[in-house]
């Protein structure tokens, strides 16, 4: 195949910066799902989406610590159970990511809500935490 007319040959044409991945942190999103792989969610599918041992090394890390159990720990199964049964919560691992802007504190404040409306259990974060310690 010839290169169009006037372009440079194909070895020297620069690469589409559209076809890189860009890989981002956010707070809120990481928050998130570790929530969902401490309380246990397993998902739907063949495989499960989050590590068993990643909740158990959570676990193990908040023993050193002297920190187990927190409310998020105590919630675990209801939360679990509830995710995992629920039609309507099938959307619930997609969720932050329609947020991208969304802050850690703003997550915070609008968690507590989701959980106490969909989930029908008290929060398990609140905003009152102080993230930056």
């Amino acid at each position: 195949q010839e290169d169009p007319p006037g372009a440079p040959p194909a070895a020297e044409q620069a690469p589409d910066p559209s076809d890189r991945w860009v890989v981002e942190r956010w707070e809120a999103v990481d928050l998130w799902f570790h929530t969902l792989a401490v309380a246990g969610v397993e998902g739907r599918g063949l495989l499960p989406l989050y590590s068993r041992q990643y909740a158990e090394r959570v676990r193990a890390r908040k023993d050193s610590l002297g920190v187990y159990p927190t409310m998020l720990d105590g919630a675990a199964g209801r939360i679990s159970r509830t995710v995992d049964h629920d039609d309507r919560l099938a959307f619930v691992h997609v969720l932050p990511l329609y947020f991208p802007d969304a802050s850690v504190g703003g997550a915070c404040d609008s968690a507590p809500r989701w959980w106490r409306t969909c989930l029908r259990i008290p929060a398990v974060v609140t905003s009152s935490v102080n993230w930056s310690a």
